[in-house]
């Protein structure tokens, strides 16, 4: 009930979650819409993880990447995504990779990451 799911695919995991989403691209969130940056490519602000406080981060990866340790070292799709990795490596949080969901008929890979929680 806690979970807080940043991600930029925000109709297939709130169509298979009732934890609240946090947009990345804007389409659902005005403020993120604002933000410079395309769709996929948003500047994520320095606080962001403070502001929005979510528990888990839902990233596609490139294809064929292979899923590395840290979770941060595994190469991302989209401009944001690697944003949001950074972020996290720069506020040097606690965070573990609790699954990889490939992507069926796809190279392709959703990295799930389970946040500690920022203060």
């Amino acid at each position: 009930d806690s979970d807080r799911i940043a991600t930029l695919d925000v109709g297939w995991v709130g169509a298979s979650t009732d934890a609240t989403v946090l947009d990345l691209a804007g389409v659902t969130n005005p403020i993120v819409a604002r933000w410079a940056g395309g769709h996929t490519s948003k500047h994520l602000p320095d606080d962001y993880l403070e502001r929005f406080e979510p528990t888990l981060l839902v990233l596609l990866t490139v294809p064929n990447a292979p899923n590395r340790s840290p979770w941060t070292s595994t190469e991302f799709q989209r401009v944001v995504e690697r944003r949001l990795a950074a972020l996290c490596v720069r506020r040097d949080l606690a965070a573990v990779q609790i699954a990889e969901l490939p992507l069926v008929g796809t190279a392709q890979s959703y990295v799930v990451v389970r946040l500690a929680p920022v203060r």
